[in-house]
């Protein structure tokens, strides 16, 4: 083999490794680029629930202000109209029908009052619960952030999103518990309460 052609041979060889190294570069290159690619479908998703559960939030938390105030003017309008002076007077009468009668709407009243303030404290622990996770507006301002490409930046947003909608979620359901709990004992006691005021109302 001459001299000019081993020359040449080199010169193919090394054209080849250049080649397939800017292939390979290429690759990797474009594999960045396209990593995370589905973030930017992915994010509008996640501030849509992430809405949702904001929304879910105060129609939770009105209802149950709502039924605390019911509570509170049940009470307010019942402690009036109960008869609590006579009570002590039916109980010690001469007829036996009346001082049953008299002992079931106390056991009545008891009972709802009871129950009212059972439900009233737990209306109460849903609206003192603990507060919910905003968005770190001041961890999208780092440096460190913005100088990363989109769907990288795309991607953190995703998982923001996703860790702090969960986490408003179970409180939401918390609350959501709580009011289910609290709306049948508000019912009941209501109805217990009125119970035992018309039976002292009658005698």
């Amino acid at each position: 083999m001459s001299h000019s052609c081993w020359k040449y041979e080199v010169r193919q060889i090394s054209k080849k490794k250049k080649k397939d190294r800017k292939i390979l570069c290429y690759g990797e290159n474009d594999r960045v680029k396209f990593a995370f690619e589905g973030a930017k479908i992915a994010l509008p998703v996640f501030i849509d629930e992430y809405s949702k559960e904001c929304d879910r939030k105060t129609v939770i938390e009105n209802k149950v202000i709502s039924l605390v105030t019911i509570e509170i003017a049940i009470m307010t309008v019942f402690m009036p109209i109960i008869p609590f002076g006579s009570i002590s007077k039916f109980l010690f009468d001469d007829s036996n029908s009346i001082v049953i009668a008299t002992t079931f709407a106390c056991i009545f009243l008891c009972i709802g009052i009871i129950i009212m303030a059972v439900s009233f404290g737990i209306l109460m622990s849903a609206v003192n619960i603990q507060t919910y996770s905003k968005v770190d507006i001041e961890k999208l301002d780092l440096e460190e952030n913005l100088t990363q490409d989109v769907n990288s930046v795309e991607k953190g947003l995703c998982d923001h999103y996703k860790e702090i909608t969960l986490a408003n979620s179970a409180l939401n359901d918390k609350k959501a518990n709580k009011y289910k709990i609290g709306l049948p004992l508000t019912i009941f006691s209501f109805w217990s309460m009125v119970l035992g005021t018309i039976l002292l109302k009658l005698l």
